[in-house]
C-alpha cells in the first residue's frame, strides 16, 4: 500500500472518530433538553423557552455539521421538516399585524424550537439503539416528574400548582397543569409498556412494572376527564396495533397495572386531603410491594414459551362484546345520565364557549390571525360572558386564531402526512414483531398528545410538544430505516453544495442564538431596573430601561417601564406620554397598556386624552369590571383637576360620565345571552361595585347632590377595601353639611396613617360644587 494510500486512510479513521464523538456530543446533548424541560414549569413561560431554543440551536448546528463531515451520508427529504419548518415561517408573518408585536414573537420562538427539535431527532436516531435510549429518557424523566408529584401532594415539595386540593386533591407536578401532565404521562405508560415487553431480563421487567405502575398512579391523580378519555381509547388501539405474541401480556399487565394504580391513587389522595401522610405512603408501598411480588410470581409459575394468543379477531369480539354488555349495564345504573351531566358542567360549557369566542376572532381575521399571543390578548372584546382564559384549551383553535386559515392549513398538513407516513410505516412494519411493537407505540403515543391536545388543551408547555415532535422523528426514522432496507438508497458523497448548506446552518445558528441572547438580556435589564427603581436609585433604573428598550423595541412592559420611572420618578410628564404611547402601539390590544397611558395624561393635566385611553380600556374588556373601576378613577381624578382649573363645563362631563357607567354596564349585560349568565360564576360580575360606588357618591358630592352622595358614600366605605380612600370624602361630606366636628374628627383619626391628608382636604374645600 503506498505512503499516500495509508495517509488518506489514516485521515479517514480519524474524520470518522471526530464525527462519532461530535455525534454523541449532540445526541446526549439532546437527552439532556427532553429530561429538563419538564422542570422548569413545563417550558410554558417565555423565558425558559428562550433558554431551550439556544440549547437546541447548538444540536441543530452540531448536526448539520456531522452531515457537512459525513464522507457519504444518506441523503433523504423529509416532507414533515418542511411542513414543521412552516409553523414559525407562518408566525412570522402573522407578526407583522400581531395583536401584540412581543408575544407574536415569542411564539415565533416556540415554534422555532419545535422544528429544531424535530430536524435535529430525525438525523439523529438513525438506530434502533438511539430510538431505544430516546425511550427511555423519556421514561425516565416522567418517573421523575410523578415522584415530583407525588413529593408535591405530601408537602415534601413545593411547586406551585404543583398540587391542588381541588376535585378531591389533584396532582400537576412540574407541569403545573393536570391535562397536560395527563398526556405526558400518557405516552410514557405507552413507552413503559413496550419497555417491559420488549426487555428479556426479569429485573428489568419487575422494575419497568413497578415504575409503570407509579405512572398510572400518577396519571390517575391528575383528575384529568380529557386525559383518562384518551387513554383509554389510545391504549385500546395499541392492543390491537400490537403483535399477537405480545398482545395477552400486553393487556393484562396493563388492565391489573390500571386498576391497582386507579385504587392507590384515590387512597393516596385521600390520605392527603384528610392530611395523614403516612396512611397515603402506605398505600404507594403497598402497591409497589403488589407489583414486585405479583411479577416474581409471573417469572417463577409461568412460561413465556406458552403465551396465550390473542388473534386480532378474537380482540374485537371481545372488545364488541364488552361494549355492548358494559353499556347495558351502566346505563341501567344511570352512569349515561351522569356522564350528560359532566358534559353540561360548567367546565364543558365554559369550553365550548370559548371555542365560540375563538371562531369569532377567526372570522374577524380569516387569513393570518391575531398573531402569536392574540387570543390572551384580544379575547376579552370577544367573550361571551365574564371568564378568564389565557389558552384557548385547543391547538388547532390556538392555531387557526393566531395563524388564520392559512396556520391551520399549514398544521391540518403536518398531521396529514404524518398518518398516511404512520399507516404505511406500520403496514412495512407486520412481518417484524420487535418493530412492529415499536412502530405501534410511537403511533398511539404521538396521537394520543395531538387528539388531547384538540378539545383539552393546547400544546403551549413545550416540554409536551417537544416530547410530541421526537416521538414523530422517531417514527420518521423507523421508515427511513424500513426505505433504506427495502431498496437500494442514493448515497450522495460531499459536494460543493454541503459547505453552503453548513454556512446557511452556521448562519442561522449564530443569527438565532445572537437575537435570542439579546431578547434574554433585555428582560433581565427590565427586571434589574424594576429593583433599581424600588432600591431608589433612579438614574441607574432610567439607563437599564432604556438599554433594555434597544435590545428588544418590541416589548411593550419595558415602554410601560419607562412611562413611570418619566412620569413618577423625574417628573418628565412628555417623556411620559412618549412612552406610554409606545406601549400601547406595541400593544394594541391590552386593557392595561391603555390605563397606563391614561394615567400618565393625567399626571400631565391632559384630562381629555386620559378619560379617551380610560374608556379605550373598557372597550377593550367589556366584560371587566376592573376597568370600569379604573375608568371612574380616571374620571373622578379628570373632573376635580378641571374643578381647580375654574372649567366647570369640562368637570360637569366626566362627572355625568362617571353617574352613567351603571348604566353602560347594565347596557352591556343585555348583550349577555341568559344560558351564558348561568356560567358567570368565577369571574367577577358585572356589577357596581364599592369602587365604582364611591366615585358616584364623590361625583354627586362635586355636582352638589348631597343626598345622593351620603348614600353611596357610606355604603362603600363599609367595605374595608374602599375604606380608606372615602375617609377624605366623608370629611368632606361632613363639611358640606355643616358638621364641621364630625369633619375633623374623620381627619384626626385618617392622620395617622396619611398625614398630608388635611392639606389635600383644604384643596378640596376650595371646590366649589356645580349645585347649589
Amino acid at each position: 500500500m503506498s505512503t499516500v494510500s495509508i495517509k488518506r486512510n489514516i485521515k479517514k479513521k480519524t474524520a470518522i472518530k471526530s464525527e462519532n464523538i461530535i455525534e454523541q456530543i449532540a445526541f446526549w446533548g439532546f437527552c439532556i433538553l427532553l429530561v429538563f424541560s419538564p422542570f422548569f414549569s413545563g417550558l410554558f413561560f417565555a423565558k425558559d423557552q428562550r433558554v431551550a431554543l439556544i440549547f437546541a440551536m447548538i444540536i441543530f448546528w452540531l448536526t448539520s455539521l456531522i452531515y457537512y463531515r459525513g464522507e457519504n451520508r444518506i441523503f433523504s427529504v423529509e416532507p414533515l421538516n418542511f411542513m414543521i419548518l412552516g409553523l414559525p415561517l407562518i408566525y412570522m408573518m402573522a407578526t407583522f399585524s400581531a395583536a401584540n408585536y412581543a408575544f407574536s414573537l415569542d411564539e415565533v420562538i416556540e415554534n422555532l424550537l419545535y422544528f429544531l427539535v424535530f430536524w435535529s431527532a430525525v438525523k439523529l436516531l438513525r438506530s434502533g439503539k438511539n430510538i431505544r435510549n430516546i425511550f427511555f429518557v423519556i421514561y425516565l424523566t416522567a418517573l421523575g416528574v410523578s415522584i415530583a408529584g407525588i413529593f408535591t401532594a405530601s408537602g415534601f415539595l413545593q411547586i406551585k400548582d404543583g398540587f391542588l386540593t381541588s376535585d378531591g386533591g389533584t396532582i400537576a407536578s412540574t407541569f403545573q397543569y393536570k391535562n397536560s401532565l395527563a398526556s405526558f404521562l400518557t405516552a410514557s405508560i405507552f413507552i413503559g409498556s413496550y419497555l417491559r415487553e420488549e426487555l428479556s431480563t426479569n429485573l428489568h421487567k419487575g422494575v419497568l412494572s413497578v415504575g409503570n405502575f407509579l405512572l398510572l398512579m400518577v396519571f390517575f391523580s391528575t383528575q384529568s376527564h380529557g386525559g383518562y378519555i384518551i387513554f383509554g381509547i389510545f391504549m385500546v388501539v395499541l392492543w390491537f396495533l400490537s403483535p399477537i405474541s405480545k398482545r395477552f401480556s400486553l393487556i393484562t399487565s396493563t388492565i391489573i397495572l390500571s386498576l391497582l394504580g386507579l385504587l392507590v391513587s384515590k387512597m393516596f389522595l385521600f390520605g392527603i386531603t384528610e392530611k395523614n401522610i403516612g396512611l397515603a405512603w402506605l398505600w404507594i408501598i403497598g402497591g409497589i410491594t403488589v407489583v414486585s411480588l405479583g411479577q416474581w410470581a409471573i417469572m417463577k409459575f409461568c412460561n413465556s414459551d406458552s403465551a396465550i394468543k390473542i388473534t386480532f379477531r378474537q380482540l374485537l369480539i371481545t372488545m364488541i362484546i364488552i361494549i355492548i354488555v358494559g353499556s347495558a349495564a351502566l346505563g341501567s345504573l344511570g352512569v349515561f345520565q351522569i356522564i350528560m351531566e359532566k358534559i353540561h358542567m360548567h367546565g364543558a360549557m365554559e369550553r365550548l364557549t370559548i371555542y365560540q369566542d375563538g371562531l369569532k376572532m377567526i372570522k374577524e381575521r380569516p387569513i393570518l390571525g391575531w398573531g402569536g399571543g392574540g387570543w390572551s390578548e384580544a379575547y376579552s372584546i370577544y367573550q361571551g360572558y365574564g371568564y378568564t382564559a389565557r389558552q384557548t384549551h385547543s391547538y388547532f383553535l390556538q392555531i387557526a386564531i393566531e395563524t388564520g386559515l392559512a396556520g391551520l392549513l399549514i398544521a391540518a398538513t403536518i398531521w396529514i402526512i404524518f398518518l398516511i407516513k404512520s399507516i404505511k410505516i406500520y403496514i412495512a412494519s407486520l412481518t417484524y414483531d420487535h418493530s412492529r411493537s415499536l412502530v405501534a407505540t410511537l403511533i398511539c403515543s404521538v396521537l394520543a398528545i395531538i387528539s388531547h391536545a384538540v378539545f383539552d388543551f393546547d400544546l403551549s408547555l413545550a416540554a409536551l410538544t417537544i416530547t410530541m415532535f421526537t416521538l414523530m422523528a422517531c417514527l420518521v426514522a423507523v421508515g427511513s430505516a424500513q426505505e433504506a432496507e427495502s431498496k437500494e438508497t442514493k448515497e450522495t458523497p460531499k459536494n460543493k453544495f454541503s459547505r453552503y448548506k453548513l454556512a446557511i446552518s452556521t448562519t442561522l445558528a449564530v443569527t438565532v442564538i445572537g437575537g435570542t441572547l439579546i431578547m434574554i438580556s433585555s428582560s433581565n435589564l427590565a427586571s434589574a431596573s424594576v429593583n433599581a427603581v424600588t432600591s431608589g436609585d433612579g438614574e441607574r433604573a432610567e439607563t437599564l430601561i432604556h438599554q433594555a428598550i434597544m435590545m428588544n423595541p418590541l416589548a411593550s412592559e419595558n415602554y410601560g417601564i419607562a412611562s413611570q420611572l418619566q412620569g413618577v420618578v423625574f417628573g418628565k410628564q412628555d417623556k411620559a406620554i412618549e412612552y406610554a404611547e409606545k406601549a400601547a402601539r406595541m400593544a394594541r390590544y391590552n386593557p392595561e397598556r391603555q390605563y397606563e397611558l391614561a394615567i400618565a395624561y393625567l399626571r400631565a393635566n391632559q384630562n381629555d386624552q386620559a378619560v379617551s385611553a380610560a374608556q379605550k380600556a373598557v372597550e377593550l374588556a367589556p366584560l371587566k369590571v376592573r376597568y370600569y373601576e379604573l375608568f371612574s378613577n380616571v374620571l373622578i381624578s379628570a373632573a376635580t383637576s378641571e374643578l381647580k382649573a375654574g372649567r366647570d363645563n369640562i368637570a360637569s362631563k366626566f362627572i355625568n360620565q362617571t353617574l352613567s357607567i351603571p348604566k353602560n354596564m347594565n347596557s352591556v349585560m343585555e348583550s349577555v345571552q341568559p344560558e351564558k349568565r348561568e356560567l358567570w360564576v368565577y369571574a367577577p360580575p358585572l356589577t357596581v361595585t364599592d369602587k365604582i360606588k364611591l366615585n358616584i357618591g364623590i361625583a354627586n358630592l362635586l355636582a352638589g347632590n348631597l343626598d345622593q352622595a351620603v348614600s353611596n358614600i357610606n355604603e362603600a366605605a363599609q367595605n374595608p377595601e374602599v375604606q380608606k380612600e372615602s375617609l377624605i370624602w366623608q370629611a368632606l361630606l361632613a363639611q358640606r353639611q355643616g358638621d364641621l366636628a364630625k369633619s375633623q374628627e374623620i381627619l384626626q383619626k385618617a392622620e395617622k396613617e396619611n398625614p398630608s391628608i388635611k392639606k389635600q382636604f383644604a384643596e378640596l374645600i376650595s371646590l366649589k360644587p356645580l349645585l347649589n
